[in-house]
């Protein structure tokens, strides 16, 4: 929780963090979505900060996919309930497990912004889930348990936990835990979908800008580490 020392016009850079490497290295993991944007503040206005971190990567000797990487949130208030959202960095998806399919986790898990993605749907992939958490929606889970979902901002912001095979952990900020192979899904605005099966990579989480900034940038660049 940070507090406006001076009125003024501030930038804000909100870097989503990248996801979890697969169990074979070069399973590549879906890197963060890098936006930003300029809003004028108050003095004593305060500004609600979630940094991402990055999704797990392998846990162990077996086949395991990646964690998803969190979203960087920043919204204007104190209260995570109802403060007003103002930049969002989309987490990057896990990589799968098995390096000749490592590459969908980086190309379609690298946080891509202003989609609506899948994790608020819940794309079912036949039981193999593990979506990023949303803004409000907390994410999926293998057969739909209650228990290790990854948390939406306005709860806890907790990546996914393990409850299940050999899963890897999502990053704080809504980052999905995989089931077994495949890659969780990115937290963020909108939380990306988990890998499909024990095949693919996770998706991005979304990115968001609000439409009361000026100068904005939605493609500033793609981080490779915590946000």
């Amino acid at each position: 929780l940070w507090t406006v020392p001076e009125d003024g016009t501030y930038r804000i850079r909100a870097a989503g963090a990248r996801g979890g490497y697969g169990f074979n290295g070069t399973a590549y993991y879906g890197q963060g979505r890098i936006v930003e944007g300029e809003v004028t503040l108050n003095r004593g206005d305060q500004l609600l900060i979630v940094v991402g971190q990055m999704g797990q990567d392998r846990n162990g000797s077996s086949a395991h996919g990646g964690g998803g990487g969190g979203g960087s949130f920043v919204a204007l208030g104190n209260d995570q309930a109802t403060a007003s959202i103002l930049v969002v960095g989309g987490g990057g998806g896990g990589a799968n497990a098995y390096a000749n399919y490592g590459w969908l986790g980086r190309l379609s898990g690298d946080g891509n912004g202003f989609t609506t993605n899948y994790g608020d749907t819940s794309r079912d992939w036949s039981n193999y889930r593990g979506n990023g958490a949303s803004i409000s929606v907390d994410g999926m889970v293998y057969a739909n348990a209650t228990a290790g979902r990854s948390k939406s901002f306005r709860t806890t912001g907790r990546g996914g936990q393990k409850v299940d095979c050999y899963q890897t952990y999502g990053g704080f900020g809504g980052g999905g835990t995989p089931h077994c192979h495949n890659g969780g899904g990115g937290g963020g605005y909108h939380g990306g979908a988990a890998g499909h099966d024990h095949r693919y990579g996770g998706e991005g989480g979304g990115s968001y800008l609000d439409a009361t900034l000026s100068n904005t940038n939605n493609d500033v660049g793609l981080n490779n580490d915590h946000g």
